[in-house]
């Protein structure tokens, strides 16, 4: 089987087959993270980070996600999902795709990925978390022992805030006690 070929056009827009691809890989690759800024949280709203991190984290490192090896972008998406439905904020019948969460989100799950400060070693993660979105259709953390309970807690962590504004989990307003 012939090996796919992932090239960057002119406009550093990377290309499959001959059309441009256009999308979160180029922008992850492309854009620097701002760091993150201080905020300050309410106590209502600290219990409902901790508790999303908790469950989150527990979710992303159980065995049915990890079995294959990887956490992909699907699981974590079906996270969130799940996360919606039980607490009743989506409806039954919306779907959810990966594509369709909001911009940060989608660049924090591939950052939480691919950590790396070296522009190298950022580089050649992003490219290979693109290669394997073209192979397999699916890309994600890579199951390797070594700090994968501290990548998915930072994830869970990082993208707690863009969940909320995109209403895909409880505020303090909406806490039932």
């Amino acid at each position: 089987m012939p090996a796919i070929g992932l090239g960057v056009d002119g406009n550093n827009n990377f290309l499959r087959g001959g059309r441009h691809l256009h999308d979160i890989f180029s922008i992850a690759l492309h854009e620097i993270p701002s760091p993150p800024s201080p905020r300050r949280r309410a106590r209502a709203d600290n219990l409902l980070l901790n508790e999303y991190i908790h469950e989150c984290s527990e979710f992303l490192a159980s065995p049915d996600v990890i079995a294959d090896g990887i956490i992909s972008q699907n699981e974590f998406v079906d996270f969130l999902f799940m996360k919606c439905r039980a607490e009743e904020i989506c409806p039954l019948e919306m779907n959810l795709k990966f594509e369709q969460l909001d911009l940060n989100l989608q660049l924090k799950f591939i950052r939480g990925i691919c950590y790396h400060e070296n522009f190298a070693e950022l580089s050649k993660c992003i490219h290979d978390l693109h290669s394997m979105w073209l192979k397999e259709n699916t890309f994600g953390f890579r199951i390797d022992g070594s700090d994968t309970q501290s990548l998915i807690h930072n994830l869970c962590t990082e993208v707690y805030v863009d969940v909320k504004k995109m209403g895909l989990t409880r505020t303090a307003g909406k806490r039932i006690l």
